[in-house]
């Protein structure tokens, strides 16, 4: 027989008391979590499958994101990341991690709680690897002669300059030069961008080498000058953004007198912080009358 959802408690001959059969209350449960990185950017992202009163997200570091939804509040619907919009019970929070103070990967344990209305409480956990990333840009080159490669009773100097990225010729230049400007030759599409990803083994390996020939064309081997350098940040580039304007020397030089050659350009190291919200959470609710508080 069904029962019903009130039972008769008989307490006096005269009196009966209804004590109502209590219904099942639905329990959040998490459903999913993962946690992306991208350099010192880490995205977690928590779906749960009924209506929440709390969740926190601890990042490892002595650090936490917590969203609480009380009754009463307006229900937000769902949010759009880009062409991607969340599907209820969706919730993402980014954070962003300070550089050790030595600069490398380093791991942190992210931890995932979710409290439902009634005090129920359910628990996630991912170990994630922090690995910074930079931009390096090398900008615009500039090949500076400080006497002619002539001699003096040459008036014009046929100049050839070769710029290489990685064994790949990038820029030939060649013209007949009679006189050398103060700010030098400027080698029009010689700027150079790289990525360089401390989370890559190889990252130095990969990282593009440049190599620049100067000569004249009418002048013995004796007269080439060779350059070498690389998109590899300097060591104390890691720990702070740096723009510095880089003189390179002939390969071989010893150190004494003015060189004749010399090559000069703009080198740039940006930590990456690829944050894809403007805010640290963005949610969609489940299906509930709550909403979020600031």
């Amino acid at each position: 027989m069904k029962k019903s959802l009130c039972e008769p408690i008989a307490i006096a001959p005269n009196l009966v008391a209804l004590d109502p059969i209590k219904q099942p209350t639905s329990i959040p449960r998490i459903i999913d979590f993962s946690v992306t990185t991208d350099s010192i950017i880490a995205c977690a992202t928590i779906v749960v499958d009924a209506p929440t009163r709390l969740i926190r997200i601890d990042w490892g570091d002595g650090q936490a994101d917590t969203l609480r939804l009380l009754p009463g509040f307006l229900v937000i619907d769902q949010l759009s990341l880009g062409d991607n919009p969340l599907e209820p019970g969706t919730y993402q929070f980014e954070h962003e991690y300070d550089l050790p103070e030595e600069v490398e990967p380093f791991p942190r344990l992210v931890i995932a709680r979710v409290d439902e209305f009634n005090g129920n409480v359910d628990f996630r956990q991912q170990w994630v690897n922090i690995a910074p990333k930079y931009k390096v840009n090398h900008y615009a080159s500039r090949v500076i002669l400080n006497d002619d490669l002539e001699p003096f009773w040459e008036s014009v100097t046929e100049l050839n300059i070769r710029m290489k990225v990685g064994g790949d010729t990038l820029i030939n230049w060649a013209n007949d030069v009679s006189f050398l400007p103060a700010n030098g030759f400027k080698l029009n599409g010689s700027q150079l961008e790289h990525i360089f990803d401390l989370g890559d083994e190889d990252a130095n390996t990969n990282a593009p080498r440049i190599h620049y020939h100067v000569w004249d064309a009418d002048a013995t081997d004796d007269d080439d000058y060779y350059f070498n350098t690389s998109m590899v940040p300097q060591a104390g580039a890691l720990s702070a953004d740096v723009s510095e304007e880089i003189l390179l020397q002939p390969s071989g030089y010893s150190g004494a007198g003015i060189q004749t050659v010399l090559v000069k350009f703009w080198k740039e190291v940006r930590l990456l912080k690829p944050r894809k919200n403007q805010s640290n959470a963005v949610f969609a609710p489940a299906n509930s009358p709550v909403g979020p508080v600031a």
